[in-house]
């Protein structure tokens, strides 16, 4: 392509470019895209509303009262479960200790031989 056809391409995607906006200022400003922009922003509205008032519906309902029951449940035995393994690392670690201390007790009673 020479510069003559690029200059021309140039000046036709301006042309529409501007032709484009003209347009769809004329879209805008028409009654019919403001009866529809209306239209949607209260079909937003009352899809909305009753999206909520569904999710209050199933919060309040007994499948989700038995669900917080049952996760309730499983959060108090992993609780439970969590410190009997808490108790047990404790046990054993102070065994681990003991060992040590006894170990170091006994290097020392050699050492003052």
């Amino acid at each position: 392509m020479d510069k003559k056809q690029n200059a021309d391409i140039g000046k036709e995607l301006k042309g529409l470019g501007q032709e484009l906006v003209k347009a769809i200022k004329i879209v805008k400003s028409s009654k019919e895209f403001q009866d529809l922009e209306s239209e949607i922003v209260k079909s937003v509205r009352t899809v909305s509303t009753s999206l909520m008032k569904s999710l209050k519906a199933a919060k309040d309902s007994s499948e989700a009262k038995r669900i917080r029951n049952r996760v309730g449940r499983v959060v108090k035995i992993s609780k439970v479960k969590g410190e009997r393994e808490a108790k047990k690392a404790a046990k054993e670690g102070l065994k681990k200790i003991n060992s040590a201390f006894d170990l170091l007790a006994n290097k020392l009673k050699s050492q003052s031989k």
